[in-house]
């Protein structure tokens, strides 16, 4: 397993008795993620999807490059998912970050940070390029700034994102 140098407690693999918490912790996130409808409504959250999602993971324990972290003894506090894939222009892996989250109780902790730390070790581990990014409707500017820190890694891009809706006010 893999420990953080940052908080002595380990961050490890999801299991099946962690899915009811890390769904609920998925609806938040849900809540704050920066891609939106043109009127600012949030997507459809699918409930299906979400927990076929974590049960692929907590089955997986990175057999098929899924790897699903949790920090917290009791209950998870916070989870980063992670998958080993490769981009359309390399046959070279990359551990790509699919979301990173801490619940609201433990912002003011070191979870994330431990998160962040846990992924790295993962990326060093198995010699691929770790991708993270900030997709949120809160403090994501902020979120950056601690990702970058965090990881003594370069900005390397920002996401934009269009809705087809917008169109018809451009008009």
């Amino acid at each position: 397993m893999l420990q953080s140098a940052i908080d002595p407690r380990v961050v490890r693999l999801a299991e099946a008795r962690d899915e009811e918490p890390i769904v609920a912790m998925l609806r938040d996130l849900h809540g704050e993620c920066g891609i939106r409808k043109g009127d600012g409504t949030p997507l459809r959250f699918s409930e299906d999807k979400v927990r076929q999602t974590v049960r692929t993971a907590t089955e997986d324990h990175g057999a098929t490059g899924s790897f699903l972290g949790v920090i917290g003894t009791n209950e998870p506090e916070g989870t980063v998912y992670l998958q080993l894939r490769d981009q359309f222009y390399t046959d070279d892996k990359i551990l790509s970050e699919v979301w990173t989250f801490v619940s609201e109780p433990y912002r003011r902790s070191n979870n994330f940070k431990t998160l962040i730390a846990w992924s790295q070790a993962l990326s060093a581990a198995l010699k691929a390029p770790l991708v993270m990014g900030v997709i949120s409707q809160k403090r994501s500017a902020a979120k950056a700034r601690l990702i970058e820190r965090q990881m003594k890694a370069r900005d390397a891009g920002r996401y934009f994102v269009f809705n087809h809706d917008q169109l018809e006010e451009m008009e």
